[in-house]
């Protein structure tokens, strides 16, 4: 997917990836064995909102 770079896994089989684009904040997660670009399921418009979120889970536990 060179249209797209890694920011993030999940410690197993999911990568979290963004577009390269300026415009774009928006996060997708992959599998990572079944990286292909019409499968990518959207998880935030918002990568900040996607950090934040990150951040409560982190705190909750």
């Amino acid at each position: 997917m060179p249209s797209h770079f890694i920011i993030g896994d999940d410690s197993g089989d999911t990568l979290y990836v963004m577009k390269k684009d300026q415009n774009s904040q928006a996060v997708f997660s992959t599998d990572m064995g079944y990286m292909n670009e019409d499968e990518l399921a959207k998880e935030t418009d918002n990568f900040l909102d996607w950090v934040e979120n990150i951040n409560m889970l982190q705190a909750d536990n």
